[in-house]
């Protein structure tokens, strides 16, 4: 899957541009918290075999 690899890409993206962890931490939960409803909104809607 691609969600982990858009994490740690933001992750490193925002700590080379000088965001303190507790951000980072923050754009990561709210990325982490998307991805997780794209996923469950996808799951719903495959047929369910």
């Amino acid at each position: 899957m691609l969600g982990p690899v858009v994490i740690v890409a933001t992750h490193s993206l925002l700590a080379m541009m000088g965001f303190p962890p507790v951000a980072r931490l923050a754009v990561n939960g709210l990325l982490v918290a998307g991805l997780a409803g794209f996923y469950a909104r996808a799951a719903a809607r495959a047929p369910q075999t």
